[in-house]
This record gives structure tokens, C-alpha cells and sequence, in this order.
């Protein structure tokens, strides 16, 4: 039923390198991938749990740096409403006030206020891929649904839970449960950090910046 996630990844590690020449026969154009791309991915890979570990504290500061931030403007809004696609909007309508501001001191709590916005947009555009990359996990054709239920038990679970309940929650032994937990892991990496992604290098110093992954 499970699919052996070894093979792919060693097939991942050697489609790295030849992906240029594959896209340019598609494409018809040269393309290149640049060894800091290569390099960010895989150390995203590597850091693929520990994202998932901070991935409740990540979006807590992030929201609320984004909610307090709305806050000192007057702009009221709620958790939920916080997409990346809105907060883009306040940036440009912010940087259109800033713009037309009748003084220097209004001037300057317009800027601070869209660049606080400004460094919070790819903390949520990263949190927004985690989340749909997890709903994605439960289409995998070998197992996506247990996938899907081992990852969302153990790292988007708002209360703590030890792993004897998460066991019992999921009916499953602990080996079963621990093997079932590095194949989804893995499987989350490969799909959340495609060479198609155009932040790879951006999202790696996210996290190393704040703390969100091991150097």
C-alpha cells in the first residue's frame, strides 16, 4: 500500500542536476538552475521537519506581527481574512498613501508600517504552501490519506499530544507509526520545495533567520 519513498528520492537527487536540459527540450529555451537554487533545496529538504515542528509558532507571530501592525493603522481584520493576496493589497494601498502624505512624520509611519507588511508577505505566502501542501499529501496514490492524518496529528494539532495518544488516535503501533511519520516527512519536503518554486532561496533564509531550522 505504501510507496518506498527511498527510490524517489534518490531519483530526485539525480534529476536535479539534468532538469535544465529536460525543460529546454520542452520549452525550447537553454535553462540553467543556479547551484544556490540547488543548494537552498536541499537544505529546505533537509530542514523539512523542523519547519513542520515551528510551523504553529511561525504563523502565531506572523499574524500577530501582521494583525499588530493593521492595528497601529486603524485597518481592522480578522485572522482568517490575513491571505497573502490581501495583505499584498495593503502594501500597495499603503505605498499609495505614503505617496500622498501631507507630512514628513505621517510619511514615515506609513513607511514603517508597509515594510513591517512588506517582510511578513513571504512568511505567509510560505505558511499559505505549508497548508496546501498538506491537503495535496492526501491525494498521493500510495497511502495519502494516512500520510495526510499522521502529519496533521502530529504537527497542526493546537493542543500538545504524546505519541502513545497520537498511536492510539491514529491505531497505530509505534514503529508503524514513526515509519509512517519519516515517509510522509519526506514526501512533504519533495512536494513543498519544488525547483519550480521561485522563493526557494528566500524561504531558506526565512527560516534560518528566525530560528525555524538548523544551520
Amino acid at each position: 500500500m505504501f510507496a518506498n519513498l527511498t527510490h524517489v528520492e534518490e531519483s530526485m537527487k539525480k534529476f536535479q542536476k539534468p532538469i535544465a536540459p529536460i525543460f529546454a527540450q520542452v520549452c525550447g529555451a537553454s535553462l540553467q538552475i543556479p547551484d544556490e537554487i540547488l543548494q537552498a533545496r536541499l537544505y529546505l529538504l533537509k530542514n523539512t521537519e523542523k519547519l513542520l515542528q515551528n510551523f504553529n509558532a511561525m504563523k502565531w507571530a506572523t499574524v500577530s506581527r501582521v494583525e499588530d501592525t493593521l492595528q497601529e493603522r486603524g485597518i481592522g481584520a480578522r485572522t482568517s481574512d490575513l491571505l497573502s493576496d490581501k495583505v499584498d493589497k495593503l502594501v500597495e494601498a499603503l505605498s499609495d498613501q505614503v505617496g500622498t502624505a501631507n507630512d514628513p512624520d505621517t510619511e514615515r509611519s506609513l513607511r514603517r508600517s508597509r515594510e513591517a507588511l512588506r517582510s511578513a508577505q513571504l512568511s505567509i505566502e510560505l505558511i499559505e504552501r505549508v497548508e496546501r501542501t498538506l491537503e495535496r499529501i492526501r491525494t498521493y496514490p500510495s497511502g495519502g490519506e494516512t500520510y495526510y492524518d499522521v502529519l496533521k496529528a502530529t504537527y497542526f494539532s493546537n493542543e500538545p499530544i504524546s505519541t502513545e495518544d497520537l498511536c492510539k488516535d491514529l491505531s497505530m503501533s509505534k514503529s508503524i507509526y514513526f515509519a509512517r511519520r519519516r515517509e510522509a516527512v519526506k514526501l512533504f519536503g519533495m512536494l513543498l520545495w519544488s525547483l519550480t518554486n521561485p522563493h526557494l532561496e528566500l524561504f531558506a533564509q526565512i527560516l534560518h533567520m528566525e530560528g525555524w531550522a538548523t544551520k
